[in-house]
């Protein structure tokens, strides 16, 4: 850049404005991850009209770096990043999904009901469902100041459990097991020290009936519900925040510390729909 009034920059094309240099992100690949998984799955082919796929996965995620689909959580001491280790943001460690599709045995080419109006009003009717099981993430803990004074993603300190803690949604997580760091120093707790959100238990689920109008020609009627059963899926606490606004003593939560204030879902959802197919 050239000094004046006003200033002349070297590859003009390259500026964001008149004035404004255009940035240069610098990245490096200076942290590690894996991820373990057992999968299984078990599948049922169609016969009498009855599918289902079944998946289960249990699995282990780790990393020295947050995701940034959970949100960037910093880095503590960018000269320790084995200091970085720990669970994965979504990390999920339980995970099962079934899906069943069946083809009610009634109707044309059935033994039951397989003419005049009890095949109209009986036959062609579809049950399909999708259940899934899966565990929450871990939470990470965040502290209110800057105890270390580097101006990086600072952490309290983890300490052993004191006395009994009842889990609810109004305080998810145990402020027994959290201290503040002294000044000038690091908190001890991992990136992910937990606990885990809620996980979530989701059935969703439909009923099918065709109107045939020719041998390739039909109507189908659907009635679909998501969350079938109304189950409310709490998501993560809005507020892991230890405040350490002094340094050197054991600090206390912050207001709503480990409090669940929102859902992961919607409630129970219902839609009709009519559908051609030829």
């Amino acid at each position: 850049m050239t000094p004046g009034s006003p200033a002349v920059f070297p590859f003009p094309q390259f500026l964001q404005s008149p004035t404004q240099p255009t940035f240069i992100e610098y990245l490096e690949s200076a942290s590690s991850a894996n991820y373990n998984a057992l999968q299984v799955n078990l599948d049922k082919k169609l016969s009498h009209g009855l599918v289902i796929h079944s998946a289960y996965t249990f699995s282990k995620a780790m990393s020295q770096v947050s995701d940034f689909e959970a949100g960037l959580r910093g880095i503590q001491n960018r000269y320790n990043r084995r200091g970085e280790w720990g669970l994965w943001d979504n990390d999920t460690p339980h995970r099962f999904v079934t899906s069943l599709t069946y083809a009610l045995p009634l109707g044309k080419d059935h033994q039951y009901a397989n003419s005049g109006i009890t095949r109209r009003v009986l036959g062609d009717w579809q049950v399909n469902t999708i259940v899934t099981y899966a565990s929450g993430q871990p939470l990470t803990i965040g502290i209110s100041s800057d105890n270390s004074g580097t101006g990086t993603g600072g952490r309290p300190n983890c300490v052993a459990r004191s006395g009994s803690f009842h889990q609810s949604i109004s305080d998810w997580v145990d402020p027994s097991q959290f201290t503040s760091p002294a000044a000038f120093t690091f908190g001890n707790c991992s990136p992910t020290p937990g606990p885990r959100a809620p996980g979530i238990s989701v059935w969703d689920a439909s009923l099918f009936k065709m109107f045939p109008v020719t041998e390739t020609k039909f109507f189908q009627f659907r009635v679909e519900a998501f969350n079938i059963w109304n189950t409310p899926q709490f998501g993560p606490p809005s507020n892991t925040t230890w405040n350490t606004s002094t340094p050197g003593v054991t600090g206390s939560p912050t207001n709503g510390f480990g409090a669940i204030t929102s859902l992961a879902n919607s409630p129970r959802q219902l839609q009709l729909a009519l559908k051609f197919y030829f």
